[in-house]
């Protein structure tokens, strides 16, 4: 198994050489030709329009990139030297303007044939919708985010979002779901830009709810502007979900099953008619899931068992819904407004049984009992958003308004049972414990944009959140005196958390020649209220924040840009982080919130260069974040030989190194896609012990390979590796896991049926080890992540549009110049 690893980070290592050998001559790079044609025509006789102005614009800054004016027959013909975004305009003297405001050029899509242009009579900017016909770039670069679109990935078919995310370069899924970006758990998950109940506890099971093929991309912003929220200290990662705006009705149908009792299924429908969109989407998923692990705990201080051995196992089996709904209404060409509703219920059963064995130090057995638990899991999200969207005279000032409303509910209730094997206790431990969980929140936002000049842009705004979280946590001992359940009010607890935040923004963004550069600042305040009502506690936590933000860019060719981006973000300790009350759920590891926690601040700092190359995009980047006040999880053990698991301010953390990202199109029928990232971690955690530090080099790998026959079908490789990751006093092992999916599309590509296989070697495992003078100890977990899917997916429609896109694929596949026109 060893030697095949080495094998594939091998050929992860000879192909990153192979790239940057073959991409060494960007003059060849600035010679490769691109074509954008289409025809115009009047839109009320049909008959083509001769001399139409056709320009072609930067999507980043609108500056004039070439031009030309159709002929008799209303053709035009562009020639484009460097791939990147672009906006066409169309003007005639009598007609209205018409712009397309997204048009992608890479080597895939080097030639574009745009949908008949129709232009009207008037003096009036048109939007109607017009289609273009590309094939995204698996990753796309703009100025404060890099876009990774997944649409197109084989090996997520039959997963959710937490598979989506194990994709993206410098992110990290653990076995529960845990997320981590560069290392750090500090990331901020958004759903199209918004909570979708993510704030809670269960965020994990949230994410388990989205199928992997309703996500259209995902957003990673490690240094986001001002305008953005500042929490996640590490960035953002906002998951984009589809959405069709064809003309007619059109959707799809997905059917999934997996190993293991794992099925799911969706569909998705839109509907446009002149001004106004519906769509709407049903997702089923019902899933098991089997979870292994062991831990193996060495005691150094007397009076205690020398070591505590755990074996367990358990399956959760989950059925969930998801229910989408929007409209999408123009009340004319500068007003609209949308409604967007998500409701998504899920029930789990989780069967798990626990091995414990307690060892003096002659390793004598004293005691062995088994712990059984059971627990029903019962849960909702709801969220609810009303847009309005303004555009002036001048199309680039606009103004937007939001409100949207967010609430989560969990219903938990376990029953656990002690069994000892030795020696016998005919009076063990039982107990039932019920848990509900509300989760409420309400957000305002209005958005400003103007742009006086025309590179020059400010932006400012106003955003206040409201959150609410009330957990709910009785537990009920076994009474043999009286063979009934009783509440024991001493660990029983009601926690209420109160957290209003207030914020201001303002962004200045400007651009000389190849300079460009963005400033930006925002102000909040924040007013916190916890309530332990078990105890009658109450505290209160104010806090005022300045967060600036900067980006500045410079263009060194047509092919090469570099920039520098900053950012100040914070971390705000959550109700689970605070709450003082004891959980005893597992009375060998109780866990416990910490009141007097404070918010962690980050400086952030990431340099990137950006290469267009004739096969190829290379994008390395240099990060550096230093945290002050880092909240960490921290574990003692007492002498009674049980954990406790806290949370504690830290001195501070930082976090340095490099990314490095190619996607590259080695021949027209195969690309290849892989990122490295090596960054190094250290700890000040003198606060809490004297001495104590940790540091820690650590690195990550993913390379993709995806080959497309054409009429025959896809394929698609993925290998990925995680080094080792450090905490105040332990740190985690390095993870692998190899997939491979393979797809066939047939009935003209309406149909296609997919199969996958995730984890090929059963690898993936995550081991953790902890441990100070007092003890050590070793937790492994895995999941059964070797699993196999077979999906088949059929689009559905009767947009006219649809049928334009197959007769000009099959008239782009006629025509086709062969393997050596690349770009």
């Amino acid at each position: 198994m060893t030697k095949n690893i080495n094998q594939l980070i091998s050929v992860f290592s000879l192909i990153i050489l192979f790239s940057l050998i073959l991409f060494t001559d960007p003059l060849n790079a600035q010679t490769i030709k691109g074509r954008i044609s289409g025809v115009v025509v009047d839109n009320a006789t049909g008959n083509p329009v001769e001399s139409s102005d056709v320009r072609l614009l930067s999507a980043a800054d609108s500056s004039f990139v070439t031009g030309t004016a159709t002929n008799a027959a209303g053709n035009f013909l562009l020639e484009v030297i460097k791939p990147g975004r672009y906006i066409l305009n169309v003007r005639m003297i009598g007609y209205s303007s018409f712009s397309v405001n997204e048009i992608i050029l890479n080597k895939r899509n080097s030639e574009i044939n745009l949908d008949t242009i129709r232009i009207r009579s008037g003096n009036e900017i048109q939007t109607d919708e017009i289609e273009v016909e590309t094939q995204k770039s698996p990753i796309e670069f703009s100025a404060d985010k890099k876009i990774f679109n997944v649409s197109d990935d084989i090996t997520i078919t039959g997963g959710n979002a937490l598979d989506v995310l194990k994709n993206v370069p410098s992110v990290q899924v653990d076995v529960d779901g845990n997320v981590t970006l560069r290392g750090s758990q500090n990331v901020k998950i958004l759903v199209d830009g918004k909570p979708f109940g993510l704030e809670g506890s269960n965020r994990n099971a949230i994410l388990q709810q989205i199928p992997a093929n309703s996500v259209e991309s995902v957003e990673l912003m490690t240094n986001p502007s001002a305008k953005y929220n500042p929490e996640g200290t590490t960035g953002i990662l906002n998951i984009v979900l589809k959405k069709k705006t064809d003309t007619g009705y059109n959707g799809s149908i997905s059917l999934n099953a997996g190993t293991d009792d794992k099925y799911s299924g969706s569909v998705n429908l839109n509907n446009k008619k002149n001004n106004v969109n519906f769509s709407g989407s049903y997702n089923y998923s019902n899933q098991r899931n089997i979870i292994t692990g062991s831990s193996l705990r060495q005691n150094f201080f007397p009076g205690t068992a020398e070591f505590i051995d755990q074996l367990n196992s358990g399956n959760v089996k989950r059925l969930s819904h998801l229910i989408k709904a929007g409209v999408d209404f123009e009340i004319d060409r500068k007003q609209s407004i949308g409604f967007n509703l998500n409701y998504s219920p899920r029930n789990s059963n989780r069967q798990e049984k626990n091995e414990n064995k307690y060892y003096d130090s002659l390793q004598n057995l004293n005691p062995y009992f088994l712990t059984n638990t059971s627990e029903d899991d019962a849960g909702k999200n709801f969220d609810a958003s009303l847009n309005y969207n303004l555009k002036f005279k001048n199309p680039k000032n606009t103004l937007y308004g939001e409100v949207s409303y967010s609430k989560e509910t969990d219903e938990e209730t376990s029953f656990t049972e002690e069994v000892y094997i030795f020696p016998i206790n005919n009076t063990p431990d039982k107990y039932i414990t019920f848990q509900n969980e509300n989760n409420n929140q309400i957000n305002l936002q209005l958005d400003y944009v103007n742009s006086p000049e025309k590179k020059l842009k400010i932006e400012t705004g106003y955003k206040s959140i409201f959150r609410k979280n009330d957990d709910d946590i009785n537990f009920l001992n076994y009474d043999y005196t009286t063979n009934s359940y009783i509440n024991n009010i001493n660990i029983s607890n009601n926690f209420i958390y109160k957290e209003n935040i207030h914020a201001l923004y303002a962004i200045f963004t400007d651009k000389i020649k190849d300079f460009g550069f963005s400033f930006g600042g925002r102000i909040e305040q924040t007013y916190t209220n916890g309530e332990l009502l078990t105890g009658s506690k109450n505290f209160d936590k104010n806090y005022f924040g300045i967060f600036p933000s900067a980006s500045i860019s410079q263009k060194l060719s047509l092919s090469q840009e570099l920039q520098l981006t900053y950012s100040r973000r914070i971390n705000r300790p959550n109700s689970r982080n605070l709450n003082p009350f004891p959980d005893i759920s597992d009375p060998l590891n109780i866990r416990i919130g910490n009141p007097d926690l404070k918010p962690e601040y980050t400086n952030s700092f990431e340099l990137s260069y950006i290469n267009y190359f004739k096969f190829a995009t290379i994008t390395p980047s240099v990060f550096y974040r230093k945290t002050d006040d880092e909240i960490s999880r921290y574990r003692i053990v007492t002498d009674s030989n049980v954990s406790i698991t806290t949370f504690e301010n830290l001195n501070s953390s930082k976090s340095y190194g490099i990314d490095f990202i190619v996607n590259s199109q080695i021949l027209k029928w195969w690309n290849v896609n892989g990122n490295l990232s090596f960054y190094r971690s250290e700890v000040n955690a003198a606060n809490i012990s004297e001495g104590l530090t940790n540091e820690t080099d650590s690195w990550s790998a993913r390379v993709s390979s995806g080959m497309s026959i054409p009429d025959i079908f896809d394929l698609q490789l993925t290998y990925f590796y995680s080094g080792k990751r450090i905490s105040a006093n332990g740190s985690v092992e390095p993870i692998q896991s190899l997939d491979a999916a393979v797809k066939k599309e047939f009935l003209d590509r309406r149909a296609s049926i997919g199969f996958r296989i995730s984890d090929i070697f059963n690898t993936l495992k995550f081991k953790i080890r902890t441990g100070d003078e007092r003890y050590t100890q070793e937790s492994v977990r895995r999941r059964n992540s070797r699993t196999a899917f077979l999906t088949f997916t059929y689009n559905i429609g009767s947009s006219e549009k649809g049928k334009d896109r197959r007769s000009k694929r099959n008239e782009r596949k006629d025509r086709d110049p062969g393997p050596d026109e690349d770009f």
